[in-house]
This record gives C-alpha cells, sequence and structure tokens, in this order.
C-alpha cells in the first residue's frame, strides 16, 4: 500500500457545511461540474445519480462520497430527501522549514458501503454541524472528519491493488466503480474481461451488461478510450511513436497507430500538427509562450494585478477565458473543454486537471530560448520558436550595443518592497536576466556573489547605489505604507537614481518578463526609458 495515501500529513478543513433537500415533486439537478467535495446521504425516496457521466440508481440509507472538481447531477422522484455534507479539504505539507496548506489530493467520487462502522460520517457529524447548541465541537467535528478521510484514502487504495482482496462486501454497483479503479492501475497491461468480472464475483455476460449500463461503454471500449486518453497525452511528450505504443499497453506500434487512428481520425505522427486542438495553460506566462508560437490559448491564469476578463497587453484574443491563479476554478477550466493542459514543474502535481484533459507539465527553467524550444517541440511549432530565439537575439544584441554607445557602463538594481520586506535582487531570476543579461546593465558591486536576492533594512539602502533603480511594490495597502516611508527617508533621497529621476515603476516587469513577447516588449520598452533619461 502506498504510505502516503495511508497516513498523510495532517488534514484540515476549512470549510464545513451541512445542506439539506426534500421535495414532494419529481424534479431534477443538471450535471455541472463544482469545486467543492461532499458526502451524500438519501434519507427517503430514489433518484439517479449522474457522477461524470456514469449513472448510479441510489436510494434510502445510501450514501456517495463526491470528489471536488466533479461533475455531477441528479434526478430525483416525488418524495425525496437527501443531506449533502460539503467541505473543503486542505493538506498540510512540509517545504523546507515551513509548514503550507496545500490542496488535499482526495479519493475519486464512489459510493459508500452503510455497513462500514469507519466510512459512515451520519449522524455524528451531521449532529454536531446543524445544531450551534450542541456539545460536539468544532474542533471534535475536525478529528472526526480527519479520521473518515484517512480511512477513505485507505480502503481507495486498496481497492486499486490487484492481489488483494476487496475491504469490504460491495455490491454490483460499487463493484464497477472498483473495476474502474482497477483498469485506471493498470490499462498498460493485457486485461481480459473475464478478470474484471471476477473482481465482482459475477460471470461475463452479466458483467459486460452491467459495465456498459452504468458507464454505456463495454469495458473492452472502456479500456480503449482511456489508452487513447493517455496516448494523447504522451504524444505531446518527445516520446516516440514506439515508445508511447508501449506505454498504453501496445506492443506493436502499428497496431497502436491504426488503434489510434481509427479513434482520433488521424495517425499519432500527424495529431501534433492540428490546427485544431484546444490548450489551456495554468500557470503564469506559459500563455505569453503560446502566443508567441501563434497559438491562442482556450483558457489562462491571471495574476493577481488583473482583473480576470482584462485582454493583457500580449494581445491575448478576447476568447480566451481568463482564470484566477489565486483559486483555480476547475469547473470554469473544464467548460472551455480542453484538448491539452499545459503546467509547470513550479507548481504541485494535480490529479484533477488529469481528470479534465491530458495534462503536460513544462520543466520550469529561466532560460527563454530553452523553455520556448521545449514548448515548441511538444507542439510542432518549432520554425516558430526560432524565428523568435533569432528576434530576440538580434535584439538583445542590437540594444545593449547602442545603450553602451550612448550611455557607457551603467549600474541597475531591482527592488521589491512588500508589507514586511525590502529586497534587492540578483541575476538569478528572469528579471535579472533581462537587466543584466538582455540589456547589459551591471550589479552594484557590493552585492553578494551567487545570491538571487538579499533582504535589507532601510538603512543599508546606500550600500546598493545605482544609477537606474527598478522598483516593484506589492498591490497591499501595507506595501505602499512601507514604501511611503522608504521614500521619505534620508537614505532614499540620497541615492544617484533618485536624485537624478532614474526610478522605474517596475511593478509589473516581473509577470512581463515570464514570457517571450512580454520580454521582448519589456526590452524595448526599459531601453527607451532609459535613453530619455540619459
Amino acid at each position: 500500500m502506498n504510505d502516503k495515501i495511508r497516513r498523510p500529513d495532517r488534514l484540515i478543513f476549512p470549510s464545513i457545511r451541512l445542506c439539506y433537500g426534500a421535495w414532494d415533486r419529481e424534479g431534477t439537478l443538471k450535471p455541472r461540474v463544482r469545486d467543492r467535495g461532499g458526502v451524500l446521504l438519501v434519507e427517503k425516496g430514489q433518484a439517479t445519480l449522474s457522477i461524470n457521466g456514469r449513472l448510479h440508481r441510489i436510494e434510502a440509507g445510501d450514501q456517495f462520497w463526491i470528489a471536488p472538481g466533479t461533475e455531477y447531477g441528479c434526478q430525483w422522484e416525488e418524495g425525496f430527501r437527501c443531506s449533502l455534507l460539503l467541505l473543503a479539504c486542505r493538506q498540510m505539507k512540509r517545504f523546507g522549514r515551513q509548514w503550507l496548506a496545500v490542496e488535499a489530493k482526495l479519493p475519486s467520487s464512489r459510493p459508500l458501503d452503510p455497513e462500514d462502522t469507519e466510512l459512515n460520517l451520519f449522524p455524528e457529524i451531521v449532529i454536531g454541524t446543524e445544531n450551534a447548541t450542541s456539545s460536539r465541537s468544532r474542533l471534535e467535528n475536525q478529528q472526526a472528519l480527519h479520521r473518515w478521510m484517512i480511512a477513505l484514502m485507505n480502503k481507495s487504495s486498496m481497492i486499486a491493488e490487484p492481489n488483494r482482496p476487496l475491504p469490504f462486501s460491495i455490491d454490483k454497483t460499487s463493484g464497477i466503480e472498483a473495476v474502474l479503479d482497477y483498469i485506471a492501475a493498470h490499462y498498460a497491461r493485457e486485461l481480459s474481461v473475464s478478470e474484471m468480472a471476477a473482481l465482482v464475483g459475477i460471470s461475463v455476460n452479466h458483467f459486460i451488461r452491467l459495465f456498459k449500463s452504468e458507464t454505456g461503454l463495454t469495458p473492452t471500449q472502456y479500456v480503449l478510450n482511456l489508452r487513447m486518453k493517455k496516448a494523447r497525452q504522451l504524444l505531446f511528450s518527445t516520446d516516440k511513436i514506439k515508445t508511447v505504443a508501449r506505454s498504453v499497453g501496445y506492443r506493436d506500434e502499428h497496431y497502436f497507430s491504426r488503434a489510434f487512428k481509427k479513434a482520433e481520425g488521424v495517425a499519432p505522427a500527424f495529431y501534433m500538427q492540428s490546427p485544431e486542438r484546444r490548450i489551456a495553460v495554468v500557470y503564469y506566462g506559459l500563455d505569453d509562450y503560446l502566443q508567441t508560437l501563434g497559438i491562442s490559448p482556450v483558457a489562462a491564469v491571471s495574476s493577481y494585478r488583473e482583473p480576470i476578463q482584462q485582454v493583457h497587453s500580449r494581445n491575448t484574443k478576447s476568447d480566451t477565458v481568463w482564470l484566477d491563479g489565486r483559486d483555480l476554478s476547475y469547473a470554469a477550466l473544464r467548460r472551455t473543454e480542453p484538448d491539452l493542459i499545459l503546467t509547470s514543474s513550479q507548481l504541485e502535481a494535480d490529479e484533477r486537471l488529469e481528470q479534465i484533459a491530458p495534462t503536460v507539465t513544462i520543466p520550469y527553467t529561466q532560460d527563454l530560448p530553452r523553455q520556448l524550444r521545449k514548448i515548441a517541440e511538444i507542439l510542432d511549432r518549432k520554425e516558430a520558436a526560432e524565428h523568435w530565439i533569432n528576434r530576440y537575439t538580434e535584439t538583445g544584441i542590437l540594444l545593449r550595443q547602442r545603450l553602451a554607445k550612448h550611455l557607457g557602463q551603467r549600474t541597475a538594481c531591482y527592488i521589491r518592497v512588500g508589507a514586511t520586506f525590502c529586497r534587492v535582487y540578483g541575476k538569478i531570476n528572469q528579471t535579472g536576466a533581462l537587466l543584466y543579461e538582455d540589456l547589459g546593465l551591471e550589479l552594484p558591486s557590493n552585492f553578494p556573489s551567487g545570491e538571487w536576492a538579499v533582504t535589507i533594512s532601510q538603512e543599508q539602502l546606500s550600500e546598493f547605489d545605482a544609477d537606474y533603480l527598478f522598483v516593484a511594490v506589492e498591490p497591499t495597502p501595507e506595501a505602499a505604507g512601507r514604501m511611503n516611508a522608504i521614500a521619505d527617508s534620508p537614505q532614499w533621497r540620497s541615492l544617484q537614481a533618485v536624485q537624478n529621476d532614474r526610478v522605474y515603476d517596475a511593478a509589473d516587469l516581473l509577470l512581463e518578463t515570464l514570457g517571450p513577447s512580454g520580454r521582448l516588449q519589456a526590452m524595448n520598452k526599459i531601453f527607451d526609458w532609459m535613453m530619455l533619461r540619459s
């Protein structure tokens, strides 16, 4: 068993909400993706529950775990009553010396065995949640939820293991869920229908009928669809077709190519060249890379400084859906119907992205041409990448020569001011690459070699005196107040750049330099500004 699943770091539940529903007449809740997870308890009547397109018949006494980011809906009969315990779950993880709350990786949606007391949240959580005067405290609810979630993780991981007996008695519908988990774990090897039927303990013919009634597909079709989904993802990597074929369960790459073309309408070798691919990006700056390669993303994340509806200065088309980078809405991302999602190694791995579309993680690097070539290789846009790199190289040479001719050798500092810090940045970051490599400026000699940044006090400002200052103030009242105090100090007023009016508002400079087109624009904009101040 996976120890990370069996013994997760501490879970916390910042939000717990109990909802009730009772209907005298038939009704429908249309399926849509919801960001919160929860536990559904049917108290009375019958209904048909839709979970990610699969239909489940539920009745009084049934319980269902619904994972965050799941598309679900319900069609109920008259006299239906239920309770839904909605919760948000975070996981405390250690990064260096700090503990941070990150999104918890929770099990996929599944029915819960009503006879399993470990997985029965009702009534103890319900009593403590609905009754404000209950002797049961919020802390006790948190502890109960923590025990319950660990039990759910344990049992879910056990179902996915091929050679273990199922940890509880399951009905045939629950058995299909177990089979789906089993397929997800073993799609890359030969899977026989009889092997799947044995997991549920029924005949092959009965299993095929039951499987199709629950998923809309035969077991063979379901496995094929899953293999093709994984193949689409791997084709966005640098793996050869033969390697991709073996990774998804095909020993013969020619047979794989025929199966892929039949399923997708195009051979694997030409799949990457399709102009109709819908690509979403979920890390800052990746949208700029796509624009540079002539691709408009269907969805991208916005920074904290930009309104979600804003069309960025990088000329991204207005039909791009902008998502809040601080709190990504998986529902909104799913609605854009991407064929591919690009993310960064700077972010935690997120299985919910995989549930929406094949996801490729781009290794982070400060080497912008190298990053562009990597993405261009994935998207088969090598010619566009080389065109930009040549332009970038030529522009850098020209600007450095003109600055050296007109201004001579000049020093510059990039300073970032927050509510609790004032920090000077060196060369080992995106802004450093722009100022000191692209434009050929120099750091003050006092800056420690090899450091990416140093935090300084107001009294130390004079140690980093430079010809030009690039100052970024975080967009908070506290940071603005700190900057005002710095600007009123004698140390600030004594700086060369302040006295010569050579202080550049660099609030958006970091974000502008995250992508290729933004980098070129920033190079030219700073060059023009410096020439005007000379």
